[in-house]
């Protein structure tokens, strides 16, 4: 799995009245909360098979935490390279 950033972990969740449809929740930073009930993000891994939605969240925590980067102005590389006093 990817690094984190700095964000908080995801979870996987089976939700029975989407059809029992394997979603990943990732709690929102606080600078990007539209109030309160904006506090989670939550995506679809298109798929009901746990071992396959397994796959699929690496893509999608990935593309999640991307997004959150772009709006909150963060190069993750730099950060990466600031932590190891590069």
């Amino acid at each position: 799995m990817a690094l984190n950033r700095g964000y908080l972990p995801p979870s996987l969740t089976q939700i029975p009245s989407k059809g029992n449809v394997w979603y990943v929740i990732i709690t929102k930073p606080e600078s990007l909360r539209g109030g309160k009930k904006n506090i989670q993000i939550r995506r679809s891994t298109g798929t009901t098979d746990r071992r396959l939605a397994r796959i699929k969240q690496s893509q999608i925590v990935e593309e999640i935490y991307a997004e959150w980067d772009r709006l909150l102005e963060r190069d993750p590389f730099v950060e990466l390279l600031e932590a190891y006093g590069c």
